[in-house]
């Protein structure tokens, strides 16, 4: 793979007045990072720009340019978890894990086997996964009786279910068959 220049150094390197060679190297390891793990544009500029920032003060060999980006990579994406409110951000850093009780939010639900977002996880979904929603439950120590949808749409569903009086009808019902 050939080692391009990434776009927020180029200015850096393109100077050349004074301007140290680990700022050159800084770019080719950003440019390689972001082939290699796709990583996001704009953390990944800022990034190299804190990293070549140092380097233009202070002597850095490639291997600490190298892990330099990707230290700083790491933290800025744990900034950005903490800023957009991903729960569990904090608190569970190492482990990538949420808890049960804590995927179930204000406005949306996460899947705890893929980690995508959604106002009801619905068993359809969940087959993708390979199973319903009791198996879901039980294999998270969900209580069966929770709801797999957002606590807003949870609240809009009760709320309706009351102004029709469904609760009365389903008693009502029930009656009549025994």
């Amino acid at each position: 793979m050939p080692w391009r220049l990434h776009p927020s150094l180029a200015a850096y390197v393109g100077a050349g007045e004074g301007v140290h060679d680990a700022v050159a190297i800084a770019a080719l390891v950003t440019s390689q990072c972001w082939e290699s793990m796709r990583m996001s544009k704009s953390l990944l500029e800022m990034a190299s720009e804190i990293v070549a920032a140092q380097a233009r003060h202070a002597p850095m060999s490639p291997e600490h340019i190298s892990s330099g980006v990707k230290k700083v990579f790491a933290i800025l994406q744990q900034l950005q978890a903490l800023e957009a409110g991903m729960p569990g951000a904090s608190e569970n850093e190492g482990t990538g894990k949420l808890s049960p009780l804590d995927s179930i939010q204000r406005n949306r639900v996460i899947c705890l086997e893929c980690h995508k977002e959604f106002k009801l996880l619905s068993n359809r979904h969940l087959a993708l996964h390979g199973m319903n929603s009791r198996e879901y439950k039980l294999k998270y120590g969900l209580p069966l009786r929770q709801a797999l949808s957002a606590k807003s749409l949870t609240l809009a569903r009760r709320k309706i279910a009351k102004e029709k009086g469904l609760g009365e009808k389903l008693v009502a019902h029930r009656r009549q068959k025994t």
